[in-house]
Order: structure tokens, then C-alpha cells, then sequence
């Protein structure tokens, strides 16, 4: 059996955005980020105490994903379709850098 720990978070922020495309207004882009601080001790576990969850989509074909995320036991990490790769977390700045970089090639 399988116990799941379950740590209190102060989300703090939570936004969804719908974007079109200039290039082609039938493409929508979803947008899901979610940052929470994670208390002491297991904030240890997190860079910066935060765990993020960066999602994109394009509406018409959600499994075309792409995700940017952190959490234990992998880490920073990113996905983009079945892709996935590890990243050296050097601030939050610099993972949503990553996140919008990741869609605007993706969307190219």
C-alpha cells in the first residue's frame, strides 16, 4: 500500500489564460500556473520552499502539453508531449523564462 504525504501549502498564485495566435486566431493556447510556498520542513524538498505547476495546451489538441513543474522526488523538470527532461532551477524568474520559451517554440 501506498501513503501518500500530505503537505500544507499557501498557494500563491493561481491564474488560467486563454491566448489566439496573431499568426492564426482559430489557435487557442490554455494556460494553467499554479505557485504554492511549501511550509517547514518539508520546504527543504523545493527550491525556494515553492512548488510550481506551469501547463500549456492548445485548446484543439490538449496532448500537445507542455508542462514545467517541481515536486519530489524528480525535481525541476519539464515536459513537452511525452518529452521529458530535468533543468537546473536557478530561480522562479527563470522557470517561467523556460515555460514561455518551451510554448513559442512549440507553437512555431
Amino acid at each position: 500500500m501506498v501513503y501518500l504525504a500530505i503537505v500544507k501549502a499557501t498557494k500563491i498564485l493561481s491564474e488560467k489564460q486563454v491566448f489566439r495566435l496573431e499568426a492564426d486566431r482559430e489557435v487557442r493556447i490554455s494556460v494553467h500556473v499554479e505557485i504554492f510556498k511549501i511550509p517547514e520542513p518539508d520546504s527543504q524538498k523545493y527550491p525556494e520552499g515553492l512548488r510550481i505547476s506551469m501547463v500549456a495546451f492548445k485548446s484543439a489538441n490538449p496532448e500537445q502539453i507542455i508542462i514545467v513543474d517541481c515536486h519530489p522526488p524528480k525535481g525541476p523538470h519539464f515536459h513537452v508531449g511525452s518529452r521529458e527532461e530535468l533543468f537546473v532551477w536557478k530561480s522562479l524568474d527563470e522557470a517561467y523564462e523556460l515555460f514561455w520559451n518551451l510554448i513559442e517554440e512549440e507553437v512555431e
